[in-house]
């Protein structure tokens, strides 16, 4: 299991999105227009292409 992370749109901060998969399950998520918090605060939309293990 690896847990998922963005890099905030706003501020670059790397933070946990609070999802966690294989690469295998991931492959297979919908991840389309999700709505994050980074922990400085700032909401962002983001889509499968955010993500990184």
């Amino acid at each position: 299991m690896a847990i998922l992370y963005l890099k905030c749109k706003t501020c670059g901060v790397r933070f946990y999105s609070g999802i966690a998969s294989d690469i295998k399950n991931f492959n297979t998520l919908s991840l389309i227009n999700k709505t994050h918090q980074c922990p400085k605060g700032h909401v962002n939309v983001y889509n499968k292409i955010d993500y990184s293990f």
